[in-house]
């Protein structure tokens, strides 16, 4: 329990010896394991001649999820426990804040936050939406896990570790520097998400037709094998093929589910019975 009075947090945010206040930002990082994760956040203060103090505002962490998660869900939720820590310290300081950027070590998280054509599933969904109503994807930098301040809550430091190193408590030392010398955001450079991430929701339609198309060939041998006269066979793919025309329009309609508007649900029309004849002809002379 002694070791725990060597640590100290000065309550004054601003240093005595400082100048007149020119300009504060609020720096935010967060972290994830598969154990703990948590967000600091820091104020960075701008005198009138340019010097720079920073000070630890606030710090908040969490045990990971008992249920097993993936470390890229893992990672949006210390994202999301950002922009708590931000949005709570503009209410409560008297400083004018004007500007709130953000840093996480996860290049997937990031590009979620700055994705604009995926769909992901509901659990992203829904802190992403957090995020975006927070802070904008602009605000968003990459910095890397030795530098992230963060790290010391998603993995946990004991109170010796925490009395020799104070990253957590005076911020990491680039923010005492000038812009051009903070770590480059190499997240830019992939900014598209790819299509089979685990996490992009998968448009029904698109797949619907790949898996068709896949096994077009496997259904037709089939049913040449296993029809007995050549009337049932085209009538059989015609209702197939139907099915297949209604499955991908259920979405977005395309000339396939426009193949007979006009039929009878119960009855083939003459059309797509030559359609269906016209397929089984090309698959036997593909064979």
């Amino acid at each position: 329990m002694s070791s725990f009075s060597q640590i100290a947090v000065n309550r004054c945010i601003k240093p005595v010896n400082f100048g007149e206040l020119k300009l504060a930002k609020l720096h935010n990082f967060a972290d994830a394991s598969q154990i703990a994760y948590g967000a600091f956040s820091y104020l960075r203060l701008v005198d009138v001649e340019d010097k720079v103090h920073c000070t630890f505002l606030m710090g908040k962490s969490r045990l990971a999820h008992l249920k097993p998660m993936t470390i890229l869900r893992l990672e949006l939720s210390p994202a999301v426990l950002a922009v708590h820590l931000d949005k709570t310290l503009k209410e409560e300081l008297d400083i004018p804040v004007a500007q709130s950027t953000f840093w996480s070590d996860s290049t997937c998280v990031l590009q979620y936050i700055r994705n604009q054509s995926k769909r992901f599933h509901s659990f992203v969904v829904n802190r992403l939406t957090v995020i975006h109503e927070n802070s904008k994807p602009r605000q968003w930098r990459h910095i890397s896990s030795e530098l992230n301040p963060a790290d010391d809550a998603s993995r946990g430091l004991v109170v010796d570790e925490m009395i020799l190193n104070k990253r957590w408590l005076n911020g990491p030392q680039f923010l005492k520097e000038e812009k051009e010398f903070w770590p480059l955001d190499n997240s830019l450079r992939h900014q598209e998400l790819p299509d089979d991430d685990q996490e992009v929701k998968r448009d029904p339609n698109y797949h619907c037709q790949i898996l068709m198309r896949g096994n077009d060939r496997n259904v037709l041998s089939r049913l040449i094998e296993h029809r007995s006269s050549w009337e049932r066979l085209r009538r059989t793919v015609a209702w197939l093929l139907r099915f297949k025309s209604w499955f991908i329009g259920q979405r977005s309609p395309s000339p396939l589910s426009t193949i007979c508007t006009s039929a009878k649900p119960s009855l083939l029309s003459v059309n797509e019975v030559q359609v269906a004849e016209r397929e089984i002809l090309k698959h036997i002379h593909s064979v």
